[in-house]
């Protein structure tokens, strides 16, 4: 894509889209886009630790103080948990996607130019999605139990969805 002119250094027709565009649409689309991303993911990050307190203060025993420890108590402590790091998943598909979109978008010059913008596009988001709950819960809450929780939940989700995905 681009516009058809003459190299200045072969002298053939060559298709030319100016560097400064590609620029441009990275820094007032790509990088909002994905900042935008990452704001949902921590808004998503907020709401799993808001409902599985929510959950816990209803599974505990009024009477007692103490969690109640049937099956089905123990199941629904752990469904927050386990629907965000299904959210998790599912967002990370999603946002591939996008970056696909948004890199081809960007019109970049060459094949290795938009490699390298597509994958430094997947690692930030997806590092931040994936591990943020755990930074946030290891550094700021500083709640070893929960995070061992959250950590064992995240990666009993991840190995329970490769598996199904392969079969």
């Amino acid at each position: 894509r681009g516009e058809l002119r003459v190299s200045p250094v072969s002298g053939k027709e060559e298709l030319y889209y100016p560097h400064r565009k590609t620029v441009k649409k990275i820094l007032l689309v790509s990088l909002p886009v994905t900042l935008l991303c990452l704001s949902l993911a921590f808004a998503m990050m907020l709401g799993s630790f808001a409902a599985e307190t929510w959950m816990m203060s209803t599974l505990t025993d009024e009477e007692t103080g103490e969690l109640s420890t049937d099956l089905i108590s123990t199941v629904l402590s752990n469904l927050p948990s386990i629907l965000y790091s299904l959210s998790i998943i599912v967002f990370n598909a999603i946002y591939l996607k996008i970056a696909r979109r948004l890199t081809v978008w960007e019109n970049h010059r060459t094949q290795e130019q938009h490699d390298t913008h597509v994958t430094a596009k997947l690692v930030l988001f997806e590092f931040v999605n994936t591990f943020l709950a755990l930074f946030y819960t290891g550094f700021y809450i500083q709640d070893l139990k929960s995070l061992r929780s959250q950590l064992f939940t995240t990666l009993m989700v991840q190995q329970a969805v490769n598996q199904i995905q392969e079969v």
